[in-house]
């Protein structure tokens, strides 16, 4: 090929008969040259790789391809402009030289000299001129693994493509072509649109070959309303289906479409004084719930667990600080298995428990004796022990001791010298006074009563009033001071001490019981006393076969019910006594119960529990309509064997479904068992880091409380409750304080359920007992099943006839849930509640109000004839694409290839 020169433009004129020579055709050539040149850089602004120009090499590693003989890399064909607008073209694959060192780029450029017009040159990056020349690759350096260059068998270096280089590509300047249209509004024919059986929309056929496309156009469109109604909320989605040169199908997706969400309101509240029969509560915030509401008792739910370490006063330390805790909260508290290991076990013993106030001068080994007019009608007693609640432990009893009585402390003053009937003589005489009450002190105290001196002669001897028995010579004497009232007086006969490993776990009316191999409990015992110092515990009665290591437990009181009414003292009458009903191998026991969860009274079997009435082996003492009685529910432990999906366990009989279940103190996680299967079980929930070896127990979540954060992360303030003044009254080392997660109604069902029907401030009355509701219990909207749904709403923005869809957790099952139900009736249009009824088959589930999603579907009724109501029509937009560029040969068939056709 000539020299290829740019030459000035101007017009070639031929006339008839004119002699052509090569130069006449050649400058032809040029001038169409020069004007395509200029027409791709003014028009089209071509610069960059058009089509092919790439270099063989390997899909993975990107090394490059090099022939076996000639050792070069292959260029395929291909063509690129440059700034000028000159065509640069390889019209065939070739082979070029490799790059003479690493990195390079590879460059094309025009070059009138070569035969085809181009030259190919390697380049470092920084040396290509952008003006005359076009990148079309990089190469860099092929490393392994370890980085390190890979050679050839030549030992050359392998050069590969460098990822991060992208050539500039030419891209044709079109203009899309466009058309626009619109149906007419209230005479679109909208069709319905099915899936199947099921209606899902509606949908219209928009014709759009007036615009005469040859090719596919890119349809855009959307549905507008003809009749602007307030009441109309445009939510659907919209799709474009079956796009043509003629039209295209416009869908309107309105199945289970939400137009608005719901705020749906969750009030929750404590109680503030101690509920009875008369059905009115009175709560710690006034005006939160409204007649019509129905109302439960709610537990809270946690997942991560702090132990309580130690308390002083109103402060708690934890052994994890509470992560994120800032200001005030309201935290759940509760405990796991409250366990100790017998040390020593003693035959039965009686016990004289005695109040006083006050119990400041008393302390263990004292001599203690009944004053009043009479002191010398009671023996003296030794007070054994001092518990936890300044209880005092006498032996033996003191006679005819009562409320009201006074109580002396003896204290020894001097010892006998003489004695001659009444009278008496003392090594120190000074010490005593006519009207003091004087006391035989040594070992056999008990056996002689106190006497007061009548009368005392100049010589210093005594004269009694009474004789004191037993008296010897040189028996140490004492004068009974005195030092407090009697509060109450409890004569426990057959009580039994025994030493345990630590009594931290235990407070006094605990009912405890012995754990067998098999995990089963003896029958419960009440803890009477507890002397913290010597490790000792006092049971109102022995444990059948209770020796050394074997392990005692502390009841808790998970299931309980309100006592409406007593048909005898042994036949109280509940809401639901099947929850008492004992089994052939475990019999049942219920007590009488506070809201600190203790037991003032000892415990009675259930021997049978038909309906609403439970028929008990003995009474309970100061039962009563209006009594809260709880079921003896002792730390089932089981031994983690295998853990996966679901978790082996070496007895899983012993857990029941909605216990709640930790591996405390070793794993701080809590969870709720969802489903019980032979020796596995689902948790609804995890417990993180659980292990195979881990003893996982049934823990109890007992309530909430308010605490706040202090300057150590590891100590809060626990807010007083509102009898108990003294934190340590319902909380305990070892219990602990969790994060609440969401919250559970406590007795599940219907008799759980109470109805407003008054609110009068902090007040609501019932229509029935709140079942098992104690004092500090937190109350709240009772959770939502599928034959209950009652919302409380925020703002009143539903109808009768509405579809609402609920969606939320399941937290008892841990599943998330939905479901669909019509609104059909607004019970009360001014609290905002709103009854719905479930459709189709909605399966068992709960919902608590604060958990669930509520929206209102946008279709009520006909979807199609919703749409046709408001005469919707259909904007719409159609852009149509340019011819998309030839495709780069690839050598298998020279016929279609484009690089061919050009080099011809």
């Amino acid at each position: 090929m000539a020299v290829r020169t740019t030459t000035e433009l101007q017009r070639i004129r031929y006339w008839q008969g004119q002699l052509l020579a090569s130069g006449d055709l050649q400058t032809q050539l040029l001038v169409n040259e020069e004007l395509r040149r200029l027409h791709n850089r003014a028009l089209h602004q071509a610069h960059g790789v058009a089509i092919g120009l790439t270099l063989a090499h390997d899909e993975t590693t990107g090394a490059l391809t090099l022939d076996e003989e000639t050792k070069k890399p292959t260029l395929s064909c291909g063509m690129a402009y440059d700034c000028a607008g000159r065509e640069l073209i390889v019209g065939k694959d070739r082979e070029i030289d490799r790059p003479p060192q690493l990195p390079m780029t590879l460059v094309i450029a025009y070059d009138p000299a070569s035969v085809d017009g181009i030259a190919l040159t390697w380049k470092r990056a920084q040396d290509v001129n952008a003006n005359t020349e076009v990148a079309i690759a990089a190469v860099a350096q092929l490393t392994d693994q370890d980085n390190n260059p890979v050679k050839d068998v030549d030992n050359e270096d392998v050069a590969k493509l460098a990822p991060e280089f992208s050539p500039m590509v030419a891209r044709p300047l079109a203009r899309p072509r466009m058309a626009t249209g619109k149906t007419i509004p209230g005479e679109t024919p909208w069709q319905p649109w099915k899936v199947g059986e099921t209606e899902v929309g509606v949908k219209v056929l928009i014709d759009t070959s007036a615009a005469g496309f040859t090719r596919v156009p890119h349809y855009f469109a959307e549905a507008v309303s003809g009749k602007l109604e307030p009441d109309f909320v445009p939510a659907w989605f919209a799709s474009i289906a079956d796009p043509s040169t003629q039209g295209f199908t416009l869908q309107l997706m309105l199945h289970r479409v939400t137009r608005e969400a719901l705020e749906i309101l969750d009030p929750r509240a404590q109680v503030m004084v101690e509920p009875t029969l008369d059905q009115v509560v009175e709560l710690s915030a006034p005006d939160l719930f409204v007649p019509n509401d129905f109302v439960a008792r709610l537990l809270p739910l946690a997942e991560q667990a702090s132990l309580i370490t130690a308390i002083s006063g109103s402060t708690a330390t934890l052994d994890v600080a509470l992560s994120g805790l800032s200001g005030t909260k309201e935290v759940a508290f509760g405990n796991g298995p409250r366990l100790a290991q017998v040390t020593k076990a003693t035959q039965p013993d009686s016990f004289f428990e005695v109040t006083v106030e006050p119990t400041t001068e008393f302390s263990e080994g004292q001599i203690v004796v009944k004053l009043g007019a009479n002191p010398e009608s009671a023996h003296p007693a030794k007070i054994v022990f001092i518990d936890e609640e300044d209880t005092l432990a006498l032996l033996p009893a003191i006679t005819g001791l009562a409320a009201d009585d006074r109580l002396g402390i003896a204290e020894q003053k001097s010892s006998v010298k003489s004695i001659n009937n009444l009278e008496i003589t003392v090594e120190d005489p000074d010490e005593f006074s006519p009207g003091d009450v004087v006391v035989r002190l040594g070992d056999t105290f008990e056996t002689s009563s106190p006497a007061k001196i009548a009368s005392k002669k100049a010589d210093g001897t005594l004269v009694l009033a009474t004789q004191i028995a037993n008296l010897q010579v040189n028996d140490p004497l004492g004068i009974a001071r005195d030092v407090a009232e009697v509060l109450s007086v409890d004569d426990n006969v057959g009580e039994v001490s025994i030493e345990v490993d630590d009594t931290k776990q235990f407070r006094k009316g605990d009912l405890v019981a012995k754990k067998s191999a098999s995990g089963r409990f003896s029958a419960p015992v009440r803890v009477q006393f507890i002397a913290s110092n010597k490790n000792a515990l006092t049971l109102s009665g022995p444990i059948p076969d209770l020796s050394v290591d074997d392990i005692i437990a502390a009841a808790d009181f998970r299931v309980r019910a309100t006592v409406t009414k007593l048909d005898s003292a042994t036949e109280p009458t509940v809401a639901d006594a099947t929850i008492f009903a004992p089994s052939k191998s475990e019999p049942v026991y219920v007590a009488l119960i506070d809201d600190l969860l203790s037991t003032p009274t000892l415990p009675a079997e259930v021997k049978k529990a038909v309906g609403q009435t439970l028929t008990l082996a003995g009474q309970i003492k100061d039962l009563k309509p209006g009594s809260v009685i709880g079921r003896c529910a002792f730390p089932a432990t089981v031994s983690v064997v295998a853990v996966g999906d679901s978790i082996e366990v070496s007895d899983a009989d012993v857990l029941r479904e909605g216990d709640v279940v930790t591996a405390l103190p070793a794993r701080s996680g809590l969870a709720l068992v969802k489903k019980v299967t032979g020796k596995t079980i689902q948790l609804a929930g995890a417990i993180p880091g659980l292990a195979i070896d881990d003893e996982l127990s049934v823990a109890t979540i007992r309530g909430s409380v308010n605490v706040t954060s202090t300057a150590t992360a590891e100590k809060v303030t626990v807010e007083k409750r509102p009898t108990h003044p003294r934190v340590r009254d319902f909380l305990r080392v070892d219990d602990f304080l969790a994060h609440i997660t969401g919250w559970r109604q406590a007795t599940p069902g219907v008799p759980g359920l109470a109805f407003v029907f008054n609110v009068q401030n902090e007040k609501i009355s019932l229509m029935s007992p709140l079942n098992g509701l104690l004092l500090s219990d937190t109350v709240g909207l009772a959770s939502l099943i599928p034959g209950l749904i009652r919302l409380r709403l925020k703002t009143m923005s539903v109808a009768p006839g509405d579809e609402v869809l609920l969606s939320g957790p399941d937290r008892l099952q841990g599943e998330t849930q939905s479901l669909a139900a019509i609104v059909t009736q607004i019970i009360d249009s001014s609290t905002k509640l709103v009854s719905l009824l479930a459709q189709g088959s909605p399966g068992a589930f709960t919902f608590r109000p604060e958990d669930v999603t509520a929206s209102v579907l946008f279709v009520k009724g006909s979807a199609l004839a919703l749409i046709q109501k408001h005469d919707l029509f259909v904007n719409w937009l159609a852009i149509g694409e340019p011819d998309q560029m030839p495709r780069p040969c690839d050598g298998a068939d020279l016929l279609d290839d484009p690089c061919s056709r050009l080099e011809e």
